[in-house]
C-alpha cells in the first residue's frame, strides 16, 4: 500500500519567541500493586521500571512521566510501572502488566484496541500485532500510531549533525538489543495481514522538530492541530505549533532515550552519553536544521 508523501515549507521569518500552550493532561491510574512493583530502580540518575526489571530501557520517573504526558495527551491501558496521576475517570482502568507477555483476554475480547509509540518498548511487533487480533471480538478493530524513529530532513540539513549521530548510534544500540525500532507501513500491512485483519488502512504525517516550517490558522483534528485551509481528507497539521510540542517532548526524552541502552548495551560512560545528549540539544535550537519524523496511523479490522 502507497502512503502519500507529505512536503514542509521552511518559515524564512522564524521567531525565536514561537511558543506553545498545551493543555493539561488527564490520565489516570486504579490497581493494585505490591512492593517488588514499586521499588524503582536507580542508575545514573534516572529511574527505571521494576516490573520485568531491564525489559524497558527508557526511564519512568517524573521527567519521562511528563514528557509522555504532553507527547500522548491522554494514556489508557497498561504499563509496567504504576506511575499515571490517581485522577480516575469512571471508565478508566490501568493495571500493571507487560504487554509482551500472554494476553488472557480471550474470554472477554474488546470492541477496540490501540497501541501507541511502542517502537523502543517491544521486542515482537508481530507478535504483539497477533495477540490484539485474538483479543478481539469478531468486528472489532485494532488501531496502531507509531514513529518512524529515523531522523530526516527535506534539505539534507540533518545530515552529518549531531542528531543524526545520535539517531543512527541510539537506533543501532536497540536493535542490537533485539528491539523493535521504527514504523514501517509495508512490514505493519504484513503482520495485520498475516493475523488475519482486513479492511487495512494507513495514514502517514510528516511531524517537524521545532518551529522552522511555515503555517498559518488552524483548527484541531484528531486532537492535533490542523492548518483552517486543509480541513478534511488532505489535513496537514499547524506544523509551526506542533513542531514547537514535538521539540519539547523530544528534548525532555533524550537522556532517558540514551542513558540504558548505551550504557548497559553499548560500554558508554554516562557522562559521555550527556555531552552527546548536550550537543544534539544545540542542534534542535539550529535554525538552519530543520529535523523531521513521519509518523504514522493504521488500523484493521477483524472479519465479522
Amino acid at each position: 500500500m502507497s502512503v502519500a508523501e507529505q512536503r514542509l515549507e521552511v518559515d524564512s521569518e522564524i521567531d525565536d519567541a514561537d511558543g506553545f500552550y498545551y493543555d493539561d493532561q488527564l490520565s489516570s491510574y486504579t490497581a493494585s500493586v505490591t512492593k517488588s512493583v514499586t521499588n524503582f530502580p536507580e542508575e545514573n540518575g534516572r529511574r527505571y521500571h521494576a516490573f520485568c526489571e531491564g525489559r524497558y530501557l527508557i526511564p519512568n520517573d517524573e521527567r519521562e512521566n511528563n514528557r509522555l504526558d504532553h507527547l500522548h495527551r491522554m494514556v489508557l491501558g497498561n504499563d509496567l510501572s504504576p506511575i499515571q496521576p490517581s485522577f480516575v475517570p469512571p471508565n478508566v482502568k490501568f493495571i500493571v502488566d507487560d504487554v509482551e507477555a500472554d494476553w488472557v483476554y480471550e474470554n472477554s475480547p474488546f470492541d477496540f484496541i490501540h497501541a501507541r509509540s511502542v517502537e523502543l518498548s517491544i521486542k515482537n511487533m508481530p507478535r504483539l500485532v497477533s495477540q490484539a487480533y485474538r483479543a478481539l471480538k469478531p468486528g472489532g478493530w485494532f488501531e496502531c500510531h507509531g514513529w518512524d524513529t529515523r531522523v530526516q530532513s527535506f534539505d539534507g540539513s540533518t545530515n552529518g549533525t549531531s542528531l543524526d549521530q545520535f539517531n543512527q548510534i541510539v537506533l543501532d544500540g536497540f536493535a542490537k538489543g533485539g528491539y523493535y525500532t521504527r514504523f514501517e507501513p509495508d512490514k505493519m500491512e504484513q503482520w495485520y495481514a498475516d493475523a488475519g485483519f482486513n479492511k487495512f488502512h494507513i495514514r502517514k504525517y510528516s511531524i517537524p522538530l521545532g518551529t522552522w516550517p511555515k503555517d498559518k490558522g488552524y483548527v484541531r483534528i484528531l486532537n492535533f492541530p490542523v492548518k483552517e485551509s486543509q480541513k478534511g481528507a488532505n489535513s496537514e497539521y499547524a506544523q509551526k505549533t506542533l513542531g514547537a510540542s514535538h521539540l519539547h517532548q523530544a528534548e525532555e526524552g533524550l537522556e532517558g532515550m540514551a542513558m540504558a541502552v548505551l550504557t548497559r548495551l553499548g560500554q558508554w560512560k554516562p557522562e559521555e552519553v550527556r555531552i552527546m545528549v548536550a550537543n544534539v540539544r544545540m542542534d534542535f535550537r539550529n535554525r538552519r536544521i530543520h529535523p523531521v519524523f513521519n509518523f504514522y496511523v493504521c488500523y484493521g479490522q477483524r472479519p465479522e
